[in-house]
């Protein structure tokens, strides 16, 4: 999952106008996060996929 959330960025970075590039990539950070135990980014998470 951290290699694809790389290639999100990267997506990220080039086509930042592309909605399903930035969701794809909270997903990633949230499967990232969820494997670590990191329960305080959740609200990070959800305050990304808001915007």
């Amino acid at each position: 999952y951290k290699q694809a959330a790389f290639c999100y960025e990267e997506l990220i970075l080039c086509q930042p106008t592309v909605p399903l590039y930035h969701l794809a990539y909270a997903e990633a950070s949230e499967t990232i996060l969820t494997s670590l135990g990191d329960c305080q980014y959740f609200i990070i998470i959800a305050l990304y996929k808001l915007q």
